[in-house]
């Protein structure tokens, strides 16, 4: 398989929302993952920390996102309420 080929596929898994698929696949054993951050995620090594740190900014960016949305709604009924005193 060439290069562009396993591109190719690389991608196509991504745009099929198949990341985990894509990194069991065509991450390498010793993947090293860095982060411009501090904390136990800044560096990761080795195919599953990377796969876990995957899992983990999941959780965390699926979090901040509804807390996020529950920030905006919150807002939104203050500024309504109070527009309308």
């Amino acid at each position: 398989m060439t290069t562009a080929e396993m591109a190719k596929e690389f991608t196509e898994l991504l745009k099929q929302g198949q990341n985990e698929a894509a990194a069991e696949k065509y991450n390498a054993d010793d993947i090293v993952s860095y982060e411009a951050m501090e904390g136990p995620m800044a560096v990761c090594n080795g195919k599953e920390a990377v796969k876990q740190k995957g899992q983990w900014w999941r959780r965390t960016t699926k979090f901040m996102a509804a807390r996020s949305r529950a920030h905006m709604s919150t807002a939104t009924s203050s500024q309504c309420a109070s527009s309308l005193t």
